[in-house]
């Protein structure tokens, strides 16, 4: 999974703050990322298809389009689309309602723009991908698990039907 490339969603309206993530994660990540970038949510529900392991989504989205949707709704828009996507919530507010509303809305975390929200943006994204490849752990080790319980069973058919008996002497 080290070089797995996750699709990462960046919805923002701001188009500095696009290009100072897109750049920050190229230049401070270990991990590799497939981004889009969008200005509106609505943009981002659009391209949902493309299945992104990760959003970044903006709260305020009504600076270049005055009838988007709030980042709010997005949110609860994509959670009906994945229940299981993590979003992570950027904005400049510091409001423990807002961070209340999105948290119980089903984000991962509720990041506010300052001088070290990148960082927590990245932080977030890396336990997010660690999370990711657990998942992916835990899935392939119960396929292994399952396949060595047929193994055992498939094992002891065969003994007991080539040879009469499991537990040789035991009769």
């Amino acid at each position: 999974m080290a070089d797995k490339s996750y699709k990462l969603f960046l919805v923002d309206d701001d188009e500095m703050v696009l290009t100072s993530l897109e750049n920050h994660l190229k230049n401070h990540s270990q991990h590799r990322y497939e981004l889009h970038k969008f200005p509106t949510g609505e943009a981002a529900l659009e391209k949902m298809d493309i299945k992104p392991d990760i959003v970044i989504l903006d709260y305020f989205l009504d600076s270049v389009d005055q009838n988007a949707k709030p980042g709010i709704e997005i949110l609860k828009q994509m959670k009906q689309i994945d229940s299981n996507l993590p979003v992570v919530m950027l904005t400049k507010e510091d409001s423990i309602e807002i961070a209340t509303e999105t948290v119980r809305s089903g984000a991962y975390d509720y990041v506010i723009k300052n001088d070290t929200a990148y960082y927590k943006v990245q932080n977030n994204i890396n336990n997010i991908v660690k999370a990711i490849s657990l998942k992916h752990f835990v899935g392939l080790q119960k396929k292994y698990t399952w396949a060595v319980v047929i193994s055992l069973v498939l094992m002891i058919v065969y003994i007991t039907f080539f040879h009469g008996n499991l537990f040789p002497g035991a009769e």
